[in-house]
């Protein structure tokens, strides 16, 4: 057992990028105490010994009851270690590998985040690495907020963001779209990093997923998909709060940690009213759509079309992605079809290419009026098919996509896919869960669905892989989803960089108005499967509802495919207003 100072290493409890935290005893506070010890193969450089030194010295200036707590800091033969508070009841991150929380669940556990970062903001530190596996749990379910390892002063410089090697420093899945192009980050970054853990904690799944090059695309320039989509339980008060919290401009965030805090609570205690927390605009800007990224941002995307996508993948590769494998708790029989074999043939890359050429062209795509449904396979006692499969599988990431139809005689809601991975005896090595992209499914009708696994799932070899499909009878008014829209103008085609760009236009051809208006679309190769799937919301103006009559532009952009898609299909969904 190797000895530092006073303490002995025990168990190996975690570890990261920077070092490996033990298990030990303090001696003379007689508890239990975990130990963080610098990776030997960074000690020896000065400036990785100082940001991890920082760390201590950032939070032994903090005294929060939501904050870890630091007892001692030294240095033994050339390696740092920092000695710090034993939470024995594990992370977020695990608590959210058996699926999304409840409500009040969510709301316990954030709303003392919120104060615990408002009191760093106020004492100048930008935390700049919120995560769930950044989240301790005490006993009593308490979290506790820990990893400083990146924090900054709030003003900090733009150097400040980025390491010798120009490496973006931070966690690509939860980083605000500022941190992408270096530009000075304050408080809001960790206000956007915080809506998209909360928005984990409420679905079980991350806003932006696929690649590196994919998530940051969906941070710069995609909207993040609506919350109640996939959880309609959920109040419009929550919904709204998260949609500002992930705003890709900081103005239009709420602006301090404690507002954020102050709308937990009041949802929490069910007054949740639509005030200046997750209403309030910025005078400047008025006609802007409900997507707009900040001007560096914008700049960032543009540049990729403009040819500099090899630096920017370059600074990415470097970004440590953590999406935690999670798995959806429910009590409803699942339904499981054939086994299919792993397709052999190498599939298809259809990422944007290193440079642009010159004369640009686009490659139009054929628009399907009905779901295609390839080779569907009827399942087991849940009345579903599943079709078009498609995998894409590539060094570390592995995606699947394909279509369900309900073949039941009542609407069903939380329709869930589970792809179960399989070695060569049959037997299970790995498995996901995703939703599909629509609030609740008709008789008959068809939804995509898409399910990722990332190099931080550790996906196992496998030989073959089926598929469950789990749900539960729509037991709420159909009516809150909203569907008397129709859509025109619609152009869909791939760029010259291998983008694929639809555009079009939704109107609202009901009687009422509508809001959160979200376009989805499919994408089908030459043989009918599902290659890819993608959304983007309405543009109305300052987010404002669409009325009854009227119409508002749509964009969708989409970059990962399982193979180049010649066809697509379109569905459109809102909300109704209570």
């Amino acid at each position: 057992m190797q000895q530092l100072g006073k303490y002995q290493l025990g168990q190996l409890l975690g570890q990261g990028g920077m070092g490996a935290v033990y298990r030990s005893f303090h001696p003379v506070l007689n508890q239990p105490v975990a130990v963080k010890v610098m990776q030997n193969t960074l000690a020896a450089d000065p400036q990785a010994q100082q940001r991890f030194l920082r760390e201590a010295q950032v939070v032994a200036g903090l005294a929060h009851p939501n904050i870890v707590n630091i007892f001692d800091v030294d240095i033994q033969d050339g390696r740092p270690y920092i000695v710090m508070e034993y939470l024995d009841a594990g992370s977020l991150a695990d608590r959210l590998q058996a699926g999304p929380l409840t409500l009040a669940a969510a709301l316990q556990l954030a709303a003392p985040l919120a104060d615990a970062l408002e009191y760093a903001h106020q004492r100048g530190l930008v935390h700049r690495d919120l995560k769930p596996a950044n989240v301790l749990l005490r006993p009593d379910g308490s979290p506790v907020l820990a990893d400083f390892g990146l924090a900054r002063p709030v003003q900090a410089d733009s150097a400040a963001q980025i390491t010798a090697t120009g490496a973006v420093m931070g966690t690509l899945a939860y980083m605000a779209p500022e941190q992408f192009s270096g530009q000075p980050t304050d408080a809001r970054a960790d206000i956007y990093s915080f809506g998209v853990m909360l928005y984990e904690m409420l679905t079980g799944r991350l806003p932006f997923t696929g690649d590196s090059a994919q998530i940051m695309y969906g941070h710069l320039q995609q909207p993040p998909p609506s919350l109640r989509v996939a959880r309609p339980d959920l109040p419009e008060a929550i919904e709204q709060l998260v949609q500002r919290m992930l705003s890709k401009d900081p103005a239009w965030r709420p602006q301090r940690m404690a507002e954020v805090a102050s709308a937990l609570r009041a949802i929490t205690a069910g007054t949740a009213a639509t005030g200046p927390t997750v209403q309030a605009r910025p005078a400047t800007n008025p006609t802007l759509a409900a997507q707009p990224g900040p001007t560096a941002a914008r700049g960032l995307v543009l540049g990729l079309a403009a040819g500099g996508v090899v630096l920017v993948l370059a600074i990415v590769a470097a970004v440590l992605v953590v999406l935690p494998l999670r798995r959806s708790a429910t009590n409803s029989t699942p339904t499981v079809i054939a086994t299919v074999a792993l397709p052999r043939a190498t599939v298809a890359e259809f990422d944007p290419p290193a440079t642009a050429r010159p004369s640009p062209t686009s490659v139009p795509l054929a628009e399907v009026p009905a779901a295609l449904l390839n080779a569907a396979q009827a399942v087991g006692p849940e009345p579903f098919s599943i079709g078009g499969v498609s995998v894409r599988k590539d060094t570390d990431t592995v995606w699947f996509f394909g279509e369900v139809r309900n073949d039941a005689k009542e609407a069903r809601e939380s329709v869930e896919v589970r792809v179960i991975l399989r070695d060569n005896a049959k037997q299970e090595v790995g498995s996901k869960r995703g939703f599909v992209d629509q609030h609740y499914l008709k008789p008959g009708e068809v939804a995509p669905f898409s399910i990722l696994f990332t190099k931080d799932d550790r996906t196992p070899p496998f030989t073959t892989y089926d598929f469950e499909v789990i749900s539960k009878p729509a037991d709420f008014q159909l009516g809150y989803s909203y569907r008397e829209l129709t859509l025109s103008d619609v152009r869909a085609q791939r760029t010259d960089l291998g983008f694929i760009e639809v555009q079009g236009r939704v109107q609202n051809s009901g009687e009422q108005p509508t809001k959160f208006v979200q376009v989805s679309a499919i994408f089908y190769d030459a043989q009918g499967k599902v290659v890819g799937t993608s959304s983007g919301f309405a543009q109305t103006p300052n987010d404002d509802p669409l009325a009854a009559g009227a119409t508002a532009r749509f964009e969708i952009s989409a970059v990962v495919f399982s193979a180049p898609p010649t066809r697509y299909r379109l569905f459109v969904e809102g909300s109704q207003i209570s």
